[in-house]
């Protein structure tokens, strides 16, 4: 389990939401980065570090969502920031009870 404050950032491969990622791992976090191009978002975690880790992760899908907060919840025991980018999250919010 990473010692590093842990975050878990939505639509992480582009724009936004990779800055987001450069940044907090920058700041000493791991930040886990989730989005719906598994392939892309493996790539945007390779080129930050060893403090990123790539999940899939789509925020439409209430499958996905459990799973990914499980993954979390599995490799870190605990979840400590939420940076959501993509428009449709109110669900990823909702799932954040499963880490309480």
């Amino acid at each position: 389990m990473s010692e590093r404050p842990v975050c878990l950032i939505t639509g992480a491969a582009p724009g936004i939401g990779y800055g987001i990622a450069q940044r907090l791992a920058d700041d000493g976090w791991h930040v886990i980065m989730g989005d719906l191009d598994e392939a892309e978002c493996r790539a945007a975690a390779e080129r930050i570090g060893p403090q990123a880790t790539a999940i899939a992760l789509d925020v439409r899908d209430e499958c996905s969502i459990e799973q990914a907060l499980n993954e979390v919840q599995q490799a870190h025991g605990r979840l400590d920031g939420l940076v959501t980018t993509p428009p449709s999250v109110i669900r990823a919010m909702n799932h954040l009870r499963c880490l309480a």
